[in-house]
Parts: C-alpha cells; structure tokens; sequence
C-alpha cells in the first residue's frame, strides 16, 4: 500500500497520467506492474514486452496472462533489430582481430538488458 501511494502522489504532482513499464514475465516486474495499477488505475498503464532471440517464450506468455488478468493493455516490440545493430557496432571490441563475434555468449545478453 505504501508503494502505491507513493507511485500515485510522485504521478499526481509531476503530471504524469499514463506509465509505460517493461514486463518481463518474472516476478520483478510483475509486482512492478501491480504496483502500478494499484496506484493509477488498469486504464492508466500499459506494459511493454520487449522480448529477443534470448527471451523463453513462456516469459511473453506469463506476461500476457498477468496483462489479461489486469485488465492492462500491452504491446509487443521485438529488440532483434536493436541487439542485431548493437552487435555489429561492438563486434571490433567483442571479437578483435576480425575473429567472428560469438552470437549468443552472455556479454549479448546484457547488451539486451540494457536495450530495454
């Protein structure tokens, strides 16, 4: 309760009437978002799925469910084009000597985290 009121005044004295958060599917974000409609209404808030080649696809589902169960709109945006461009602006750090880039090692994974 107190996390929700504090999300509805920081809302109610900044202006902000609508809040757009990334939803994983894991249990971080998942109270995120119930925080989040707790305080500004299922209407107000809509999840982002920002899912790439690394992503479960049962997290897209759990985030899905959670969206539906809600009431809250969400939207899918796929990263791949992102990680794919980020990938081949570091290759020459990730890979030197023109040895190939490994695709899917876990320095990729975090280049996805902080896409989102």
């Amino acid at each position: 309760q107190a996390l929700s009121l504090g999300v509805r005044d920081f809302c109610r004295k900044n202006g902000v009437r609508r809040a757009f958060l990334g939803l994983s599917g894991g249990i971080d974000s998942a109270l995120v978002l119930c925080i989040a409609v707790r305080a500004l209404g299922a209407g107000a808030v809509t999840a982002l799925m920002l899912p790439s080649r690394f992503n479960d696809p049962r997290s897209t589902q759990e985030a899905q469910a959670l969206c539906k169960a809600l009431g809250v709109a969400c939207e899918e945006i796929a990263i791949d084009p992102l990680l794919s461009a980020c990938e081949t602006a570091l290759r020459p750090l990730l890979a030197p000597d023109d040895a190939p880039a490994p695709r899917d090692d876990t320095t990729l994974e975090n280049v996805q985290a902080r896409l989102r």
